[in-house]
């Protein structure tokens, strides 16, 4: 499978075993203060492309990409694969690993908007059925950043957690497909 990108892309590595989940995607019009539509499941639902560009062995380069998948009205799947490039820039089209990486399931309790970001909170369940709080956010309407939470909350308001995503550089978010 190859990817041809025709515009740029921003976000950063998401690891396999993190405490802290970071991802996001660019475009206009993402966020909700309450006057406008949130996000259903079927928004997630898609391709979303790290933009940090990660140079191998000084001659290609590699990014990644989540495909999201819905499952249920408040709950979604995803996989991470490689997309590999020639070159050191993630430029031109890319090779995109045909083995993907389980990365588990979201089941979302709510849906929020503050100050333009709309977002989804949730329970992450990865492999081996390890869970923990997660917070999906869209920084605009084709830019997802996802980041962990803690019990209790650390981001107990619309708020806050619009506030923490504005702080996010677009490299540590992935761009919708």
């Amino acid at each position: 499978m190859t990817l041809n990108l025709k515009r740029p892309l921003h976000a950063i590595a998401l690891p396999l075993a993190c405490s802290l989940l970071v991802a996001c995607g660019d475009g206009g019009g993402g966020g909700d203060d309450g006057s406008g539509t949130l996000p259903t499941i079927n928004t997630y639902a898609t391709g979303w492309l790290q933009g940090q560009c990660n140079v191998v062995g000084g001659v290609s380069s590699s990014r990644f990409l989540l495909t999201v998948t819905k499952i249920a009205d408040n709950s979604v799947s995803y996989t991470q694969r490689g997309v590999q490039y020639m070159g050191t820039a993630c430029a031109g089209t890319g090779t995109v690993s045909p083995t993907a990486t389980n990365m588990g399931s979201v089941t979302f309790l709510a849906t929020e908007g503050h100050g333009g970001v709309t977002f989804n909170r949730g329970s992450w369940t990865r492999p081996p059925g390890i869970t923990s709080p997660v917070i999906w956010a869209l920084k605009t309407r084709n830019r997802l950043c996802l980041f962990s939470d803690g019990t209790p909350t650390a981001f107990p308001t619309a708020k806050n957690v619009a506030d923490y995503t504005a702080t996010l550089l677009n490299e540590i978010c992935y761009d919708r497909q």
